[in-house]
Parts: C-alpha cells; structure tokens; sequence
C-alpha cells in the first residue's frame, strides 16, 4: 500500500486539467463540471451552472444528438468522439470535440463528458485553402473580367473569364505585372486611380472604352487587419450594350425633342397665319347680314349665320391653338409675382360673365412664389371661366379660391357649386381637345384644362379635379413655393 504521500490526487489532475469534464446522471443533472468546463461555458456564476440541466447549456440540435448518443451508450454501442459547433452563453461560436462515456459509480451509471475547444487547432493548410478558395469565389463573380494585385502590381489572382479572354488559363498570369503583362498594358494608365485609390482606402468606380467595348470598372482596397491597404481588387462589368442602347435614347430624344419644337413652330406659325383669314371671313358674315338685312332670304342668312358662328369657333380654337404653344417659349420667365394681383387680374378678363352671372367670387390670402404671371393668370382665368359656364341653371355661380403651403410646394383650389363632373371624367377633361359636353350646350374648344395641364407641369406643379354630381368641383393645383 502507497504511503500518503505517493497517493496520486486523481481529483487535482481533474481541477487542473485544461479540457472540459462534466459528470451527469441519465436525465441530464450535473453532478461534477471541472473549473476548464466552467470557463469554456463563460458562466460568470458556477453554483447556478450546475443546478441546470446539461442540456440546458446546449442549443436544441446538439442537446437532441447528445440524448441519441446517451441512447446508444445504453444500448451498448460505441459512440466515436465527434467535433461540432458550439454557441456559448456570451455568443461566440466555437468547435468542440466531445467524447461520451458511460460509467459506474458504485451501483450507480452515470456519463461522463469530456470536451476539448478545437477551434483553433485548425491547420495551416485548410486555413490557406479556404483563403485561395475564398478569392477564387470572389473573382469569379459575374464580373468580365476580375483579379487581384498587391501594391507592386504584380497578379495575386485573376477570374476564369478574364484568363480565357486574353488566350491562357489563370495560372498562365499568377504572379506576372500589370505593368508589363501585354494583354494588360493598357491597365498602366490607370496608375493615378490606383495611387488614389491606396491613399484614400476607399473604393473607386468609372467607366471606360477601350477596343470599341464599355467597362464598368471598380478598384477595391483590400486592408490588413491593422487598417493598411494591402491588396486591390479590380472588377470590370461589360456595359457596351447599356451604352449603346443609352446613346440610342439620347438621340431618339434629341430627334423628338426637334420634331416637338418643329411642331410647336407650325402651330405657332399656323396659328398666326390663320388669324387674318377667320377675321376677315368674319367680318364680311357680319357686314353682309347688317348691309342685306333686308333684301336677304331667311335661308342665305342662315348659312350666313352658320359662317359667322363657324368663323367665331374657329377664331378662339385659333387663339388657344397659340396660347397652348407658346407656354414652352416662355417657360422659363419666372418672377416673383403676387397672386392676388394675379388673381385680380383674371377677374378682370371675366368682369362681363360675372356681372351677367351674379357669380359670388371669394379668396384666401394668397402667396408671393416665383411664377411667369401671364401663364398663371390664364390657369385662373380657365378655371373661373369654366365654374361660371358649368353652372346649374338658375343658380348663381359661387366660387372659392384657396392656397395652402405645404412641403415645398403650394396647393391651390378653386371650388364652385356647379353641376360636378362623373368620377370616370376626372383625367379624361384633361386631354387635348376632349369635351364632355356638346359644343351647342357649353361654348368652348377643349383646350382650357389641356392649356391648363400644360402651364402647371411645367411650373413642376400638378392639377387634378375632385367633384360630386350636382353639387360642384374642386380643381386642384401645385405651385413650388420658391
């Protein structure tokens, strides 16, 4: 027998042992965890560590695999050491390597566990590989051509696609310059964007031609772990197609761009050549019925009648015609303008309709912004002029006018108590030429709200229309607010 002295204190080799040992009964209790099994799962408080389960420490899928493996114990079976990942109670995420066994302690079976953090026993070898392997997933993006350099230029890298496009495989260009790699000579001239691109650390992105192609070209800096760029990656996308297909569109612009200053020149010219005519044709309906009142038969004055009011439309379809094309002329003749004034103005050019209405016309205070007054005294004046004419019979017209700022941007309405517009109608009277009425009905050319479209687009504004059957309208617009 030993003196007391030689006895080996099995216990102390556990304590100090720097793997992982845990002892639990079959349902998981913790009768014994050494100090290393405490540590590897950070608990901050051990005596509460063990009054849970070993399962409690393990997520679901490994806790599951550990009552298997218990099974299998019981049942008599081996069960192999196994390395598995492990999340721990801070977080991190670690490799272990367990071994279970089934002991007895007395009459009693219990497990006993031991484990090993493997996390950093990886090899050099698989560290390399996964880091080669790594880049090759990272250049062989969808890139066309793609590869890596370190600060002298020389090729770390380079995507398959690329290697086929200059005629050889990648190993063919490991290790060459960029300098003086033929088929990449053409890189030197972008030393001054790789320069920037080292100094600055931040990632640069142009495009490119080169041999009648387009690239989208990008240069990432690759930093160590101490901040300092140490490698560049350098990406190129082939955008030829996008260009083409940008230029195309530039000059299908263009060309619309002439044909719609072509077309407003004629509607221009038209409309100021046609004005003579109508007026003289006119004139001459009118001169005849007053000069041969009484000598005319009541047919020819008829057809007289007919050619004056024909003549009549003919003249303010005329008239909106050149009012329509001359808003983009004078677009950009913008001043500040008080639309009170504005306002007042418009009025005035409706005195009669109003007087021979009794329409009822009321305002909010309204803003200073900048706007090209002539053009917003005709949206005024569209609007009023339509509330007055769509009125309900025997009704006067009563109108409101309103200007409420908002995010930049002024809204205006005008409101009246007119005979409303269907909801189907609401962008449909907004269109070029559209009525919704009979001309015999309501005068007009169907142009007003077009021509009114047309003013507020071109502020950057807006204009839509709210309205209810035989109760009225409200006409909405935008203004910027300057």
């Amino acid at each position: 027998m030993p003196h007391q002295e030689e006895t080996i204190d099995f216990r102390a080799l556990v304590e100090c042992s720097s793997d992982a040992i845990i002892v639990h009964d079959l349902e998981g209790n913790i009768l014994y965890a050494n100090p290393a099994a405490i540590a590897l799962a950070r608990e901050t408080d051990p005596e509460d560590a063990l009054k849970r389960k070993v399962f409690d420490h393990l997520p679901h899928g490994i806790a599951e695999m550990g009552r298997k493996a218990i099974l299998k114990l019981l049942d008599g079976e081996e069960v192999p050491p196994a390395v598995t990942p492990l999340t721990l109670a801070n977080g991190d995420d670690i490799e272990v390597e367990v071994h279970l066994t089934l002991i007895t302690l007395g009459h009693r079976r219990v497990i006993r566990v031991y484990m090993r953090d493997v996390t950093l026993q990886k090899s050099v070898k698989d560290i390399l590989t996964e880091k080669v392997e790594t880049e090759r997933a990272l250049i062989n993006s969808p890139a066309d051509y793609a590869f890596l350099i370190d600060l002298h230029g020389t090729i770390l890298n380079i995507n398959d696609n690329f290697a086929r496009m200059l005629g050889g495989t990648y190993q063919d260009f490991i290790g060459a310059s960029i300098w003086d790699k033929t088929p990449l000579e053409g890189l030197s001239e972008h030393r001054e964007e790789i320069e920037r691109v080292i100094q600055s650390k931040e990632a640069l992105r142009y495009e490119e031609g080169r041999d009648n192609r387009w690239y989208d070209v990008c240069i990432n800096p690759i930093q160590s772990a101490q901040g300092n760029v140490v490698r560049l990656a350098i990406t190129g996308r082939d955008i030829t197609d996008r260009k083409r297909s940008e230029r195309q569109l530039e000059e299908s612009i263009a060309q619309l761009k002439k044909s719609n200053e072509d077309l407003e020149l004629f509607a221009h010219v038209a409309a100021h050549d046609l004005q003579e005519p109508i007026r003289t044709i006119v004139a001459y309906s009118q001169m005849l019925l007053a000069e041969q009142a009484d000598g005319i038969s009541p047919q020819a004055e008829k057809y007289l009648r007919n050619i004056e009011h024909a003549g009549l439309r003919m003249h303010h379809l005329v008239s909106d015609l050149r009012k329509y094309s001359d808003v983009r002329a004078r677009e950009r003749s913008r001043e500040q303008a008080d639309l009170e004034g504005v306002l007042e103005f418009a009025l005035k050019n409706l005195q009669i309709a109003i007087h021979e209405t009794g329409a009822s016309i009321t305002h909010d205070p309204l803003p200073t912004i900048p706007v090209n007054r002539t053009q917003i005294v005709q949206v005024f004046q569209n609007l009023i002029e339509n509330a007055i004419k769509f009125r309900k019979k025997e009704v006067p017209p009563v109108i409101h006018i309103s200007a409420v700022p908002g995010d930049g941007m002024w809204q205006f309405a005008v409101e009246d108590n007119g005979i409303g517009i269907q909801h189907q109608y609401y962008e449909k009277i907004f269109v070029l030429f559209e009525r919704l009425n009979h001309r015999d009905d309501y005068f007009g050319t169907g142009l007003g709200l077009a021509l009114c479209t047309r003013i507020i687009e071109r502020h950057g504004g807006r204009i839509w229309v709210e309205s209810e059957i035989g109760k009225g309208s409200t006409f909405y617009f935008t203004l910027p607010g300057g």
